[in-house]
């Protein structure tokens, strides 16, 4: 008995240590309507709760129907215009996001078989073991994925995934605002 109440005080304990972390990336995400500033904070913020090595955001383009990579923070600075990358939607850790709708974490990705399906990733040259992966979804409707690596196994937990899972939905409606402002900007542009 004593050891199951050590635990639950322990889950806890541990629980009230995420509360200021999501506390803190909700009251802030929706900082910028700009859509690279908008998914760069995203990314950053989670930084201070989450220790990763590398971390991308890729969103759906529906005109190919596959991912964009939008932002990435890891290794080398991002340049989303030398770094433009298109993931297939079918294969791959991006591929079971997308089929699940799900978000995981994979203790060490050299025994995960999806880690083989890979395309090339901005942190390939970590080399990544620790995988958490979320979808970003607003209302149901799959908007892009939000994944992290660290080179450690073992260094993304459940509690990791709670926190991204607990921002992930206002996340996910700051970047649609985002693109919607662009979208819009784009059609005012066009119009002059």
């Amino acid at each position: 008995m004593a050891c199951v109440f050590s635990r639950m005080v322990f889950a806890f304990e541990e629980r009230m240590d995420e509360l200021p972390a999501i506390y803190d990336l909700s009251r802030s995400i929706s900082v910028s309507i700009d859509l690279d500033q908008t998914t760069a904070y995203v990314v950053e913020a989670l930084r201070n709760a989450i220790p990763y090595d590398a971390a991308e955001i890729s969103l759906l383009d529906p005109a190919s129907g596959q991912m964009a990579l939008n932002y990435a923070v890891g290794q080398e600075p991002f340049d989303k215009a030398q770094n433009a990358r298109v993931y297939p939607v079918d294969q791959g850790l991006i591929g079971q996001l997308v089929a699940q709708r799900e978000a995981f974490v994979i203790d060490d990705l050299a025994g995960a078989p999806l880690a083989a399906a890979e395309p090339a990733r901005t942190w390939r040259d970590l080399p990544p073991r620790a995988y958490l992966g979320a979808p970003l979804l607003v209302k149901g409707k799959l908007i892009g994925v939000i994944e992290m690596v660290s080179r450690q196994p073992g260094a993304l937990t459940a509690g990791h995934l709670r926190v991204v899972e607990s921002v992930g939905s206002q996340a996910a409606v700051s970047i649609q605002n985002a693109q919607e402002v662009q979208t819009r900007e784009k059609q005012l542009k066009a119009q002059i």
